[in-house]
């Protein structure tokens, strides 16, 4: 079964955002984790060097969650390029990230 430019332009603008949330959500329960382990170790009976690995390591992988956050803004703005393209039809600007300032054209989409 063929799948019409229509249906994928649906698909894609419900599961853009929903991929995108899952990655911000990602990054905030690691920094939970991070909070939680740092806490421990200030809070605690431990000694300074307790947990150190684990933290570089978590930091670690932070930075790759931020890191596939950017690429997967700029998978954002090449499929609206392309929608805009391959749809032949003005559907407007996706619609904004939450707390972006409205500008006539998303910034965030422009790193």
């Amino acid at each position: 079964m063929t799948m019409t430019k229509t249906v994928a332009a649906a698909r894609l603008a419900r599961e853009v955002p929903t991929a995108e949330l899952a990655i911000d959500q990602a990054l905030q329960a690691t920094t939970a984790v991070l909070q939680t382990l740092l806490a421990a170790r200030t809070g605690g009976d431990v000694p300074a060097h307790a947990g150190q690995i684990a933290i570089a390591k978590l930091i670690q992988s932070q930075q790759a969650l931020v890191s596939a956050s950017s690429d997967f803004l700029r998978v954002h703005r090449e499929l609206s390029a392309l929608g805009r393209e391959m749809m032949a039809a003005d559907y407007g600007e996706c619609p904004p990230i939450k707390g972006a300032i409205d500008t006539g054209r998303n910034e965030a989409m422009a790193a």
